[in-house]
């Protein structure tokens, strides 16, 4: 017959007094952070988004009947992407305002965010039907971005034609509008129209001098028409308006090593070295543009800037 001892063995008691070790820290930690949670923890503060959906949401419900709060409210829910309540809002201001461009424009541009690209050029169709024959059609900003979506979703879908049809009209009415020049630069080098894209992408870069995409859609353009050195300098010029200033630097150099008639990657040597607080070098690079191309009117401005004339 066995007998079985009531004692507890020597290792089930350290286990257990282990045990209740971790447990009472456990408890000692989970109240102090509590208590630091609940004494010290505040909610973050409201973004500026969140307060003008707030205000917006107090506007509709002070005044539910005005198209232009509801038009807003759109706006502002289609920045924090949260697009059923920007559709909702647009289509009460079109209740309220049939004929309203704005709302179809903000509405095509969700319906764009959404990918949902059918809808977006239905209602940016509405925009053009509604102002293309207004005596103010050549002003009109709403008309502009009607056709300026249009042409970036022709392009999308390749059907070219369109797409340069709509981003001339959309520049007929904004000529500084540098995207819709990249835009057209890009749909003329699809159809191998390597000159008119260059015109293009020079059109663009004209309004915005470092912008990153032109320099990458003329490179292409150059690359394509076998003019390797002006496609080099292109890229190095997106690299460095990319902040890609030491590699800029050295490809920079090796162009002009290699033909010293490139103005412009003259030029963008000067704007590198003046970044990095070079001036001296700066100049010098500048002044070299200059002697290169005695018209180039970067360069130029870039010594006026710096209180210099060129040689």
């Amino acid at each position: 017959m066995k007998v079985f001892s009531s004692s507890v063995s020597t290792k089930t008691l350290d286990r257990a007094v282990i045990i209740t070790g971790i447990l009472a820290v456990l408890v000692t930690v989970a109240f102090v952070g509590y208590y630091l949670f609940d004494r010290y923890y505040r909610p973050p503060a409201p973004t500026a988004l969140d307060a003008a959906r707030s205000r917006v949401e107090e506007m509709i419900n002070k005044d539910p009947n005005n198209a232009s709060v509801r038009i807003t409210a759109g706006l502002i829910y289609r920045e924090a992407k949260t697009y059923p309540q920007a559709i909702a809002q647009l289509e009460e201001a079109l209740k309220l305002q049939e004929n309203s461009e704005k709302a179809y424009v903000v509405l095509g541009m969700t319906y764009l965010d959404m990918g949902d690209k059918d809808r977006a050029t239905e209602n940016f169709g509405k925009v053009v039907e509604i102002g293309k024959d207004s005596e103010f059609a050549g002003m009109d900003s709403n008309l502009e971005s009607a056709h300026y979506f249009l042409g970036k979703i022709y392009l999308d879908n390749g059907d070219l034609d369109q797409a340069i049809e709509n981003l001339n009209l959309a520049l007929s009415i904004d000529r500084t509008d540098s995207d819709a020049y990249y835009l057209v630069g890009v749909a003329h080098t699809k159809r191998g129209e390597y000159e008119d894209a260059v015109k293009a992408f020079n059109d663009a870069l004209a309004f915005v001098p470092n912008y990153v995409e032109a320099y990458r859609g003329r490179a292409e353009a150059y690359d394509l028409q076998g003019q390797v050195v002006r496609a080099k300098t292109d890229k190095a010029l997106a690299g460095l308006f990319a902040n890609d200033y030491d590699r800029a630097v050295s490809e920079f150099k090796s162009i002009v090593a290699e033909a010293p008639e490139a103005a412009d990657a003259f030029w963008g040597l000067g704007v590198a070295y003046q970044m990095r607080g070079k001036r001296d070098d700066a100049i010098d690079a500048y002044k070299k543009a200059v002697a290169a191309d005695p018209k180039h009117r970067q360069a130029l401005g870039a010594l006026s800037q710096l209180g210099v004339k060129p040689d």
